[in-house]
């Protein structure tokens, strides 16, 4: 932000508190642009800061399944990597873990602490710098749409997205009916192939140890 921006003061008299749970709204600078963005913490945990008192620290868990408990935990996705490196841009002293359920039991199987400087080791190739580029690049394309209602639509792998427009009552021959296509359960994709993600020989789990074996092996 701008110094101007850096240095002005706020009052909290002028905030109101939720009803319930809490909001935190900071402003952030996106190259020529400004950035409101509304957040909430749902978990926090008291830890000491130095040699001051104990203070609240937010933390944030991200539930991950797990399909490979067997041979370890899989690594990262983008989209789990992301979540988790947004969580720390917003709420810069937050602590992450990530909760490994197995999804064949619903159950816990291991809650990690991510470690300090966790981006720079995964596997899944997510750059933040590419990832603030397409958002910069998209909230441009927004701010020159005309003023109306608009659903933006994005399919996994494509790289782009679909913008829509609300018709207001005008139905022509090319036009989304949005009720209408979702009104029923989706189909299964046409496709069964399940892509495998690759696990991480870096985390063992107390199966592993139970069993006296390393994360990636097969049982002997």
């Amino acid at each position: 932000l701008s110094q101007d921006l850096q240095a002005g003061a706020e009052d909290e008299q002028d905030y109101e508190a939720p009803k319930e749970g809490n909001l935190i709204y900071k402003l952030y600078s996106l190259q020529d642009l400004l950035l409101m963005v509304r957040s909430s913490v749902a978990l926090s945990h008291t830890r000491s800061v130095g040699s001051s008192e104990n203070k609240l620290v937010p933390v944030h868990v991200l539930p991950k399944l797990e399909y490979q408990l067997c041979y370890g935990v899989e690594c990262l996705s983008s989209s789990e990597s992301c979540q988790l490196w947004t969580e720390t841009l917003l709420h810069s002293s937050t602590v992450s873990y990530t909760a490994h359920i197995s999804a064949h039991t619903s159950k816990v199987a291991l809650l990690r602490k991510l470690p300090e400087g966790w981006i720079h080791s995964i596997s899944c190739g997510f750059k933040p710098s590419k990832s603030l580029n397409i958002l910069h690049h998209l909230l441009k394309k927004l701010m020159g749409l005309a003023e109306g209602r608009y659903l933006m639509a994005h399919k996994a792998g494509e790289p782009f997205v679909t913008l829509l427009k609300a018709a207001d009552g005008k139905v022509t021959r090319g036009s989304y009916n949005l009720q209408q296509i979702h009104s029923s359960v989706p189909r299964p994709p046409a496709s069964t192939a399940v892509p495998w993600i690759p696990v991480d020989p870096a985390v063992v789990l107390p199966f592993h140890q139970r069993h006296g074996r390393i994360p990636c092996s097969f049982p002997v």
